[in-house]
């Protein structure tokens, strides 16, 4: 499960919810990773009454389109009259936040957490390389408290290099990559 799919079980129906949907994903989660609150008022169709024109809120980013109310529609959304515009509120409202502790505490009760996993290179075990010839493992991956060292490490598209001199890792390392895993 993932922040979206969470806020979509702590919503319910998603019918007349598209903006309280949009508001809690986008405080929990898609704040950071860049994406836009979008709105448009346009006729749609809907399975039991028809052609009806509404106010539709969803999130864009780089031309992406992600609308948590979507299945609400019989047919697709005309998102290109969509105009960035921000919430009503800068904290999330009284209802956007009702849904955001209700996924937070669905994400707990699935147990899956986010964790920070940190990739650097052990710099004593390359010398130590270099004086007797072995090949120990050299890269010392750290993921929620447990530490391994490996000779190659698979990097995801959404790593980070970080250069931190003035606060280093408990092991001394002042420059890593790091990325997040559920």
């Amino acid at each position: 499960m993932n922040w979206r799919e969470a806020v979509r079980r702590a919503t319910g129906s998603p019918v007349a919810q598209c903006y309280v949907m949009a508001e809690a994903y986008w405080h929990l989660e898609g704040k950071c990773l860049g994406w836009r609150p979008m709105q448009a008022k346009a006729p749609v169709r809907f399975a039991k009454s028809g052609i009806t024109t509404v106010s539709h809120w969803w999130l864009e980013k780089d031309g992406r389109v992600l609308d948590l109310s979507k299945e609400q529609f019989a047919g697709p959304f005309p998102y290109r009259r969509g105009r960035s515009s921000m919430f009503l509120t800068q904290a999330p409202s009284k209802r956007a936040a009702v849904i955001m502790r209700a996924a937070r505490k669905l994400m707990l009760n699935a147990g899956e957490r986010r964790q920070i996993v940190r990739v650097s290179v052990n710099g004593l075990k390359i010398k130590q390389n270099k004086k007797d010839g072995r090949r120990r493992r050299i890269f010392r991956r750290e993921q929620a408290g447990k530490i391994t060292y490996h000779n190659k490490v698979l990097i995801p598209a959404q790593a980070k290099l970080v250069y931190s001199p003035d606060k280093p890792l408990k092991c001394g390392a002042r420059a890593w990559i790091q990325w997040e895993e559920q």
